[in-house]
């Protein structure tokens, strides 16, 4: 019984140590940077046929599974759904945009919610979002130039998604004004980050202190028991 009793309470530390670093495992592949209210957005939808995109250079080779990028929406009003459509594409030699047959895997990721951020674009006061996409795995080598592209599918006649900018004068983007068929550069980055693993979400501290008092209580209860 002294082993029952001592592996069960073993059993919550290992659960309260697995917890933990399922919630640490994922990777940075590429950031890009945060959204800066002060700047614009780029349309990126369907609709009026324009994409954006993005050339990134991975500081570290990975697998990438999960993107999370941040937007707004044009007036009239916020749509009710998005259809995302994230591609992947490798980006060929000299400083050109880049070209449609270099595309490695495109993901219709549909309507995977959006996350107000609080924030709000200063002088026309549209509401900045933020999203998580989850997919199969995209190899990727450090070093090497790929380029993403995000644009909602979604037809509506309400607001058009609209890919929210880094600070000004920071990073260059890739836009087609044609459905994706040709690439132009412009100056003006793209807010994103790239992932291996999901997305890190560091666990809060009452979620950790939490753990740990569950494993002193089972560690308690079988010396108490013990006793």
């Amino acid at each position: 019984m002294v082993q029952s009793r001592c592996a069960r309470s073993f059993s919550v530390v290992v659960v309260a140590a697995g917890v933990l670093s399922a919630e640490a495992r994922a990777v940075e592949i590429y950031t890009s940077g945060i959204p800066d209210p002060a700047s614009n957005a780029s349309i990126s939808d369907a609709a009026i046929t324009q994409r954006m995109g993005s050339i990134f250079v991975p500081t570290i080779s990975g697998d990438v599974d999960h993107m999370r990028f941040w937007g707004v929406y044009t007036l009239p009003a916020v749509p009710p759904t998005d259809d995302f459509v994230i591609t992947f594409y490798v980006r060929g030699p000299g400083t050109g945009a880049i070209d449609p047959s270099d595309i490695i895997v495109s993901y219709n990721v549909g309507n995977i919610g959006r996350t107000s951020t609080g924030t709000f674009i200063q002088g026309n006061g549209l509401e900045i979002f933020q999203y998580d996409a989850t997919f199969a795995p995209v190899a990727v080598q450090a070093g090497n130039a790929y380029a993403v592209s995000v644009f909602d599918n979604e037809t509506t006649v309400l607001g058009h998604f609209a890919w929210k900018h880094l600070p000004p004068f920071q990073g260059q983007n890739v836009f087609s004004s044609d459905g994706g068929l040709t690439w132009n550069t412009s100056q003006a980055g793209l807010a994103y980050a790239l992932f291996q693993d999901g997305v890190p979400v560091p666990i809060s501290g009452p979620t950790t202190m939490a753990i740990l008092a569950c494993s002193l209580i089972g560690g308690s209860w079988w010396i108490l028991r013990r006793a």
